[in-house]
């Protein structure tokens, strides 16, 4: 690996430069602070392999984008006034006001209390779309500019 600044190769240290974490030589440190000596790049990029790995599998709960809507219609369909349902929620009737217009999303934890009092689904699950690996990241690595130059070239 080459020093960022200088190209230069050697021993490299990671260094707060202006606001940004660079890879430096030993003389290009005094652009800039020195945090810790670089680690080995093939340590680093499998520990960042396995954590983006991790969080794609993770599903996660969201809101559903109508909920404001979804819970009036819900509570005025059961005939009970804001009032009266933030009391079945034990929440204050102004949260329930800020919900139904659309100024407050509601928590999960909160939303569930919702979903159960009013029988609707607010919480849906999310998984992130998975991205199939392109015939050039495997024969020849990572999508560069270049590769995205020679697309639109096409």
């Amino acid at each position: 690996m080459n020093c960022d600044m200088c190209g230069r190769e050697g021993q490299l240290f990671d260094a707060d430069v202006e606001g940004s974490v660079l890879v430096v030589c030993t003389s290009c440190t005094k652009f800039g602070t020195v945090l810790r000596k670089h680690a080995e790049e093939k340590y680093v990029s499998k520990y960042v392999e396995t954590k983006k790995k991790e969080e794609e599998s993770k599903p996660v709960n969201i809101i559903v984008s109508n909920y404001a809507s979804l819970i009036k219609k819900s509570r005025e369909k059961r005939g009970l006034k804001q009032d009266e349902f933030a009391k079945l929620l034990q929440e204050k009737e102004s949260a329930i006001q800020h919900l139904e217009s659309g100024k407050l999303e509601p928590s999960i934890v909160l939303a569930e209390k919702i979903e159960k009092q009013l029988k609707i689904k607010l919480i849906e699950v999310y998984r992130e779309p998975v991205i199939a690996e392109s015939s050039t990241e495997t024969t020849r690595g990572p999508l560069t500019i270049g590769d995205l130059i020679k697309f639109k070239k096409k």
